[in-house]
């Protein structure tokens, strides 16, 4: 089986969900949902072309480029699979200017984050900000 249709599915699923992520970072909404919506089938879709170059009729092609493709499916797997638990709030190196937060839409920071003013901004907020 070729690899290549569904590698460059999966990269260009990929593509939208970083550009999705980046949209809703601007904004200041960070959405499990429509990362999962277009992550999900990126990785399945990775999965099969790992599977396409790991199996081979004379055995597992345990090669270089094979086990990076297999270890970079496991890292999206585990982020795909935190991002479900808690939002994920960097993804990419570089940084995305988010709105303030308002205290009524984000629960409450943690006592040691909080800084002495009259709006109190949630606790990814107050991280960034250093």
């Amino acid at each position: 089986m070729n690899p290549t249709i569904p590698a460059l599915s999966a990269a260009f699923l990929y593509l939208v969900a970083t550009l999705l992520h980046l949209a809703e970072g601007r904004r200041g909404a960070l959405l499990p949902r429509p990362l999962v919506t277009v992550g999900l089938p990126a990785l399945l879709l990775h999965g099969v072309a790992s599977y396409a170059l790991l199996a081979t009729p004379s055995g597992v092609n345990l090669a270089l480029w094979p086990a990076t493709v297999l270890i970079l499916f496991a890292v999206n797997l585990i982020v795909l699979a935190s991002g479900l638990r808690k939002p994920v709030l960097v993804l990419c190196a570089f940084s995305i200017r988010r709105a303030p937060c308002s205290s009524s839409s984000v629960p409450s920071s943690p006592p040691a984050l909080q800084r002495r003013s009259i709006s109190r901004p949630c606790w990814a907020c107050t991280w960034r900000s250093r």
